[in-house]
């Protein structure tokens, strides 16, 4: 009591709400309160999340089952720990319906509380928790240790055939994508696909149907229906109005992915025959250059409209000139720099898995960044990490950008409280390194890093190919980001609502599903039969045994392009960014004023609505739009006398991938 009226007393200032113009509180009793909570909570929950974020960080970059152990006991100890400090919230304000508008504290005081008391599913029971944590580490570990043996005989030389056989079993980084990128041998293709979806797919899968019945029993005992409820939740939205988001932003440039679907058929049809890459149907999956379908960017050799245009290399650049994955990262660091960021802190460069250890260590390749909290409560900057297995390539280059987007974020953030240090949603954060990445791989900028000739100066038919490349990875994306969560949010529902029919069966449905969204959404199939029962070939997409929600990248892929036309505004309105051109053109690198507005948005955090963040970037809009998706691409669009070999589209919605076509 006496500890109650000081602290009562302490605070007896600071009752007058923080936003501008806010009224003052109308119950001094509950907002000295949570404030004081709140208070106590900074300080108890950031060691909480380094010392698991710690342990898991060992274990991501030495797959043993002795670093599996601590983390797993690490996460079972944070996640009670988190669990008392919400249950002596609820104690300290009351249990209020974490939806509620609580009318009487203020805004900022409320936000919070909402955010702290709405969370989390962690289950209630220990056993539970500690059972879901066990899971997620083995299904991480399966995922780890993936590999595909008896590859040694599509080898196209003794010297690799001798090598695949010492190796045995190749692992995912980097022998699978470099043979999904390189290799045109159909029958190699299909056999990396094979063996990755069932190495890996079909180990995870019973773990999985553990993983979706204890995360809906904690999401049940926190209120939400299911799992796929509480993640829909972080948007502040109602599930109505973010499935309407979603749905009209895929459904504005539907058409243009249908266009390239078209066009990447005819010209894969040429290549591997009509008879594997048939017109009017779905494209096989494991002809596309990605493990995943979802980057078609490797096909480029095949769907380049105009070969004889000049173009960069640069991976060869990187190469001539012996670039290493510690100067990619400085690359991208100097970029941000130019942008006006703050050097990256030093334990980033000392703490961070930049390329793939030579000591035999199994690690997750995984390209991540990660927020490890400060090292001690008075350190400037917060301990941010890099686990990548850099390569000296193009697509590495690209990667790197993307993942100091993540740390960059965590800088900007970092004097937030605890509950706002996060994006303004989740898909905000997978956007910032990508809307960089649009500078970064302008004709321009790589002049400026010394990977193209500075006297380079693309043609009309260099800038379709450029338009081309970018939208083999961005359109190509967008079906597949829309699809992952969708088919999960179908897994955790039929736990929630198993009426008996299913049994304990449901999950005999999940490889279903999963290619029924395939084959209409994507227009993608699989190249051999996945009908039985025991595949999952969801769980061979890293995101799904690592409980990683996946519509971040769909949203992020629409934000990125709104973000980037909002810089070149600012930028160009400061006499920078290089005046008037097509906004794929345009590079904000060394624009103070657009790096300016980049930081203050990022500043927010979590700690206004992403509406709101929307709005002090984007000039005014308020909502998820495709509009600045679609105007980049359209320039794209506009110049189609390349497409006319095969104008046919793919009706993706009839259940079949079947088309009407003409010309092909």
């Amino acid at each position: 009591a006496a500890a109650a009226a000081a602290a009562h007393a302490a605070l007896a200032q600071q009752v007058e709400c923080p936003d501008v113009g806010e009224p003052p509180a109308r119950n001094d009793t509950l907002e000295l309160a949570a404030r004081a909570f709140l208070a106590r909570y900074e300080r108890e929950a950031s060691g909480v999340n380094r010392y698991s974020a710690l342990a898991s960080w060992r274990y991501e970059t030495n797959v043993t089952k002795a670093n599996e152990r601590a983390a797993n006991e690490a996460s079972v100890r944070a996640a009670k720990e988190l669990a008392a400090l919400r249950a002596d919230a609820e104690a300290a304000v009351g249990s209020l319906d974490p939806a509620a508008p609580w009318p009487t504290v203020c805004r900022n005081t409320r936000r919070q509380l909402k955010l702290l008391l709405g969370g989390s599913i962690q289950p209630k029971n220990d056993t539970d928790t500690e059972r879901l944590a066990a899971v997620l580490s083995e299904m991480t570990g399966i995922y780890a240790a993936g590999c595909v043996e008896g590859l040694d005989k599509y080898a196209d030389s003794a010297e690799e055939a001798e090598r695949r056989r010492t190796v045995g079993c190749l692992p995912l980084e980097p022998d699978l994508e470099e043979i999904l990128a390189t290799s045109r041998n159909e029958q190699e293709l299909l056999a990396v696909w094979k063996g990755w979806h069932d190495n890996v797919g079909e180990k995870v899968k019973p773990l999985y149907k553990e993983y979706i019945e204890l995360s809906n029993v904690g999401a049940r005992e926190h209120g939400y229906n299911d799992a796929g409820a509480f993640w829909r939740s972080w948007y502040e939205v109602t599930d109505e109005q973010f499935d309407d988001m979603m749905v009209a932003a895929w459904k504005q440039l539907q058409p243009l992915y249908e266009q390239l679907h078209a066009y990447v058929r005819h010209r894969l049809g040429a290549v591997y025959g009509r008879e594997v890459v048939p017109p009017r149907m779905p494209i096989p999956a494991h002809v596309l250059g990605n493990m995943w379908a979802q980057d078609w960017s490797n096909t480029w050799q095949f769907t380049k409209p105009y070969p004889d245009a000049a173009a960069s290399d640069v991976t060869k650049a990187l190469e001539e000139r012996g670039e290493t994955a510690d100067g990619l990262h400085r690359l991208s660091e100097k970029f941000y720099e130019d942008m006006t960021f703050p050097a990256l802190p030093p334990s980033y460069y000392e703490n961070s898995m930049l390329k793939k250890p030579d000591d035999g260590r199994t690690v997750v390749c995984h390209a991540s960044a990660w927020d490890l909290e400060r090292a001690t409560p008075n350190a400037t900057w917060p301990d941010v990490r890099c686990k990548m297995c850099t390569t000296i390539t193009e697509s590495s280059f690209y990667t790197v950008h993307h993942e100091q987007g993540h740390i960059f974020y965590y800088l900007m953030y970092k004097d937030q409280p605890i509950l706002y240090r996060a994006g303004a949603n989740d898909g905000f954060h997978e956007a910032i390194g990508d809307t960089v990445v649009k500078s970064v791989a302008t004709a321009g900028n790589l002049a400026k890093e010394k990977l193209l000739d500075p006297n380079y100066e693309p043609s009309a038919e260099a800038q379709i190919n450029y338009l081309m490349q970018q939208a083999l990875s961005a359109v190509a994306f967008l079906p597949f980001g829309l699809l992952v969560d969708r088919a999960r949010w179908d897994y955790f529902a039929w736990e929630a609502n198993d009426d008996g029919n299913f049994n304990d069966n449901y999950m005999a449905r999940a490889n279903e599903v999963w290619w029924k969204y395939r084959v209409q959404i994507q227009g993608i199939a699989p190249g051999v039969d996945r009908s039985d029962a025991k595949f999952f070939d969801a769980g061979a997409k890293f995101h799904v045994p690592a409980s990683t929600p996946y519509a971040r990248y769909f949203l992020s892929h629409i934000y990125q392009f709104d973000f980037h036309a909002s810089l070149c505004t600012i930028a160009r309105a400061y006499g920078e960014a290089g005046g008037e051109g097509p906004i794929a053109n345009c590079s904000v690198r060394d624009s103070e004023a657009a790096g300016g507005a980049f930081k203050a948005m990022m500043a927010m955090g979590a700690s206004k609505k992403w509406t709101d963040a929307l709005v002090r970037l984007s000039l005014g809009a308020h909502n998820c739009s495709s509009e600045q998706f679609e105007r980049c691409m359209g320039e794209c669009d506009n110049n189609k006398q390349y497409l006319t070999t095969c104008t046919c589209t793919p009706d993706v919605g009839d259940g079949g991938g079947r088309a009407t076509c003409t010309n092909v």
